[in-house]
């Protein structure tokens, strides 16, 4: 099975008209908490309620402040509020919270709701009432441009479903505390409590849902034997029914404040048929039993809402060979097709619906989980939820084109963000656009175009190239393929020909040399686009061709492929590879041309690409240990003495690692953290062997050791990092201080070329020894005793005694033993600790002022060129906020440890860091880390630099995971990201580093 891919591409029209001017008026935030200020100018909102619908004028001119311009807003974007609003100002109040507009997360709800509950005897009214505000506030940032609150429907998607998810286990408690009060509590057999679990389907399971949806939920317990701790005594299965029959009313009772949601329980199993609640055991017995097509489909988006959330794991875990077959039936593609003709059938006219009519949402959908269903089951990386998140692994995988991927992903944001505006505006359960002109006219302009004519043609497209990928999808290879042509003339050797059949598809990225390469892979019957290849392997010349057009650098991609091919020993991988599906050929040609870094790698060593095209998976940092181990040792006793012969092994390992590490990186299979904790731990196991063999030795090292610092020490290390490094020793009880250090320096000079030097298996890791006492004009070892002393530990007058500066005990806050002797490692790092956190406060003004100069000196950002590392709100802000704060808390041992998350997580534990402003820097710190790796991966740069003018942003944003919006190209998506986090980091660090509101 699969792929062609299908067209794409039309201009997009214009963006919206207002812009922001003067007059700013902030949301205000309540006094004593910290909280960054979205300034939201009064002129740019009533401009945009304007823009959205020309009558909300007369209103505009009325207003005076903010909240008269957001109830001015809403009522032009969404007509259904104006009642409710003029009824119930307060309905806007969620708009005027601490940080209103970042994403809120369940927990934040779930915290805020539990306050407003404790003092209510009407919790049924208090959950309709926050429900209800919170809506409006998440439909208001649809609508208003992220440098003000705004966000796209991914992200207010993921903040509905968040808000259902506590405000259903909000009445899952109440409910269950009810029906306590009169059968008292229920016990299992053995006196343990009885639990329950609301698993959310459909949208709200995969974190996707809509403003008008209803919430499809599925109720489940642990087991029927038991029953109530009460004198009215009744079993477990009436008990947790009557929980369920109270749960629902409590959120979709119409009163005077609406409803909380619409209950939707017919996804359980056996549907209206069966009961409200059934046990675990009798859910699986169920789905073994009776398990439909279409319920494999539906739990594929599931996911534990409410309730006891590790029940519901144990069921997800359960149900996983259900959902996910081992066995790869490509027919699964079209009865998933099947069930969409038969849902539109049933609903009738649907020319207009957005969700059912042809090229929506459940095509899109369908197409996504068709191809999960039918691969889930071999690689566990595509059991994802999102639509976005698995269409992106799709891709990755080789499953999808990239070209698949664009279209699907602006389709996915056009069709959504629509749906979403349509019910926002009409207050109905609808998917289709309305009727009468206003109405449309309000549509389009909420999406930024100028016509509902505009918008209409933008749709069409967005349709009917969705409908073209699922016609793909279901065809399968009943079509000719549409590179016939282009074959024809590969076995003709025509370069000419095939750069022309190329230029349908690249246009001037159809080069003469991409072609020429082309051509080279079929020069031989047996290449990859040879004829007697084609005839053994239908269906892979075809995909092979599919992910060059699609790729990234289809140039580069095609180059690093001829290189691979004409290694000797990938004639065997080719033969592995045709016997395997398309899909792995299309995911190593789709990496090759997706990263100079990884086909560099691959040119300057094509004996991995055997390695690089059967890798599995991301390696674990035991595995990294073991694949230098096993090189090392495989040189045998005399060879692990030899140190050009260690150095050669350590450069296989690295190399081998580092590509299996960024094929998991690229498939987006692993998280930043992973990488960086495989890299540093591979570098470890390195320095480890590198300083035996200095010492002559296959032993570990006895008396010396390596403690590293900056990113090696926080376990943070990246593809292109340096290593920080310092050497300590101790001189041996018969041992001259003077002769010990000769000794050991020889050693670590010895190591130091072993790991660096210049060597026929490639690079190793370059060694930075400049954080040592004393920097560069320091002795290149330390004495245990002269590193203590230098720090001033273990002196009775310790203020004369120090001799390092103050930057240098921030240093030591990222040190930590790497390599050799483990108990000296142990005692440095003592010394280390007590020097960093016990010296008491830092000197904050001194740590700004040196991050300003940095920032100056080093960072110098202009108009359109940022650096993500040293520049304003950067990864330093983060990392010198996070020091200070260790620092100035030190006797806390939670916030004692080398890694920057670590650090951040141990600060909110002791209550030095308010959880909000803790889950900013970890989310920013995360994002900017990924950033960062992705550049050195796409563009094989060690520069941590963006120039927005620059052509690599494209390939950049899309790695980053932005495909575009109505008005706003990926690499605008990525940057509008970049400003926010980075503002909102500079914004804490400067209230919680200098006490003063940010210039």
């Amino acid at each position: 099975m699969r792929r062609r891919g299908c067209a794409s591409g039309e201009s997009r029209v214009s963006w919206r008209a207002c812009r922001l001017r003067s007059r700013a008026c902030p949301i205000p935030h309540r006094p004593g908490y910290p909280g960054r200020r979205v300034n939201l100018e009064l002129r740019a909102v009533l401009d945009l309620a304007s823009f959205i619908d020309p009558g909300a004028a007369s209103r505009a001119a009325g207003a005076t402040d903010v909240r008269e311009g957001l109830t001015t807003l809403a009522v032009a974007a969404f007509p259904i509020v104006e009642a409710p609003l003029e009824a119930d100002p307060s309905l806007l109040d969620a708009c005027f919270e601490l940080r209103w507009a970042e994403p809120f997360g369940e927990h934040r709800y779930a915290g805020s709701l539990a306050r407003e509950l404790a003092d209510t005897d009407d919790p049924a009214a208090v959950i309709r009432r926050f429900a209800a505000r919170h809506r409006l506030r998440i439909a208001l940032r649809e609508i208003l441009p992220e440098a003000v609150g705004g966000a796209p429907v991914h992200v207010t998607a993921r903040e509905l479903s968040d808000l259902a998810a506590a405000t259903i286990d909000a009445a899952l408690t109440v409910a269950t505390r009810d029906v306590e009060a009169r059968f008292g509590s229920p016990r299992r057999v053995d006196g343990s409590a009885s639990t329950l679990c609301v698993i959310g389907m459909g949208k709200l399971g995969a974190g996707e849902l809509n403003a008008g949806s209803d919430v499809d939920l599925v109720c489940f317990y642990d087991t029927d034997e038991g029953a109530t701790a009460s004198s009215d005594e009744i079993p477990l299965h009436e008990f947790w029914t009557r929980v369920v029959r109270r749960m629902v009313p409590l959120l979709d009772e119409v009163t005077s404040d609406g409803f909380v949601w619409r209950v939707d329980l017919r996804l359980r199993p056996e549907g209206t048929r069966g009961p409200l609640v059934n046990a675990l055991p009798a859910m699986l017995r169920y789905y073994e039993t009776w398990g439909r097509l279409w319920e494999r489909a539906a739990w594929t988006r599931a996911w534990p809402i409410a309730g006891d959330r590790d029940l519901g794991r144990e069921l997800m875990r359960e149900m996983e060979p259900f959902v996910y077959r081992r066995a790869v039936d490509p027919r699964i593609a079209n009865a998933m097709c099947e069930l969409v003709e038969q849902a539109r059938a049933e609903r009738g006219d649907v020319e207009r619906d957005l969700k059912l009519g042809l090229g929506g949402i459940r095509e899109l959908e369908t197409f996504v989980q068709a191809l999960q269903l039918v691969w889930g089951g071999k690689n566990p990386s595509l059991r994802v939820r999102p639509t976005l998140e698995a269409l992106d692994r799709l891709r990755s995988h080789g499953l999808v084109t990239e070209r698949e991927a664009s279209v699907l992903g602006d389709a996915y944001t056009t069709l959504r963000s629509a749906e979403h505006l349509v019910q926002n505006a009409s207050g109905v359960q609808t998917h289709a656009v309305p009727p009468d002109a206003p109405s449309r006219v309000r549509l389009a302009r909420s999406l930024g175009f100028a016509t509902w004519e505009d918008f209409d043609v933008h749709l069409q497209g967005v349709k009917q190239r969705v409908h073209a990928c699922i016609e793909d999808l279901r065809s399968g290879d009943d079509r000719p393929p549409r590179w016939n042509a282009l074959l024809a003339s590969v076995d003709e050797g025509e370069v000419d020909a095939v750069r022309r059949s190329l230029e349908e598809s690249l246009g001037e990225m159809a080069t003469r040399e991409l072609a020429r390469d082309v051509v080279a892979l079929g020069a031989r019957p047996d290449e990859l686009l040879g004829t007697v290849t084609r005839e053994r392997a239908p269906g892979h010349a075809e995909a092979l061709i599919d992910a060059l057009v699609e790729s990234a650098d289809p140039e580069q991609a095609a180059r690093s492929l001829c290189v691979c091919v004409s290694h000797r020993g990938f004639r065997p991988v080719i033969a592995s590879a045709l016997r395997e599906p398309p899909a792995l050929l299309r995911r190593f040609v789709t990496a090759l041309g997706g990263s100079a870094f990884l086909g560099d790698l691959i040119v300057r060593h094509p004996e991995l690409a055997e390695h690089a095209l059967l890798s599995r998976g991301m390696p674990s940092p035991e595995a990294a240990v073991s694949a230098v181990r096993r090189e090392v040792e495989s040189l045998g006793p005399q060879g692990m003495l030899d140190p050009e012969l260690v150095a050669g092994a350590i450069r296989r390992a690295k190399v081998r690692v580092t590509l299996e590490v960024v094929l998991a990186d690229m498939a987006e299979e692993v998280r930043v953290q992973d990488v960086t904790l495989v890299l540093s731990t591979l570098a470890d196991a390195c320095l480890d062997h590198a300083l035996r063999v200095a010492g002559g030795q296959t032993e570990p090292v006895q008396g010396m050791c390596v403690v590293s610092v900056g990113k090696l020490g926080g376990k943070e290390l990246g593809y292109g990092s340096d290593l920080d490094v310092l050497f300590v020793f101790e001189p041996r009880p018969s041992e001259d201080d003077g002769d010990a250090m000769v000794r050991r320096a020889r050693q670590a000079q010895k190591a130091i070329r072993v790991i660096s030097g210049v060597h026929e298996d490639g690079p190793g890791f370059e060694l930075d020894t400049r954080l040592r006492p004393s920097g560069s004009q320091g002795v290149l070892v330390t004495s245990l005793q002269s590193f203590a002393r230098y720090h001033g530990v273990g002196e009775d007058d310790r203020a004369a005694s120090v001799r390092a500066a103050a930057w240098e005990r921030q240093t030591l806050l990222r040190a930590r033993f790497s390599a050799g002797d483990a108990e000296l490692g142990r005692r440095v790092m003592e010394v280390a600790h007590q020097a960093a956190y016990e010296a008491g406060p830092p000197d904050l003004a001194e740590i700004h002022r040196l991050r300003l100069r940095m920032e100056h000196e080093l960072g110098r950002e202009k108009a359109g060129r940022f650096d993500l590392k040293l520049g304003r709100g950067g990864l330093v802000d983060v990392e010198f906020l996070v020091q200070a704060l260790q620092m100035k808390h030190g006797e806390e041992a939670s916030v004692r440890t080398s890694n920057t998350v670590d650090a951040i997580h141990g600060l909110e534990r002791c209550g030095a860091l308010d959880p909000v402003d803790a889950e900013l820097l970890r989310a920013g710190y995360a994002f900017l880390r990924k950033l960062e790796q992705r550049l050195h991966v796409v563009h094989n740069t060690s520069l941590h630099l963006l120039d927005v003018r620059a052509p690599g942003m494209l390939p950049l944003a899309r790695r980053m995971g932005w495909t575009g919006a109505p008005g706003r190209t990926a690499p605008q998506q990525l940057m509008d990201r970049y400003a926010k986090i980075t503002s909102s980091i500079r914004n804490v660090y400067l209230r919680l580093m200098t006490r003063s509101e940010s210039p």
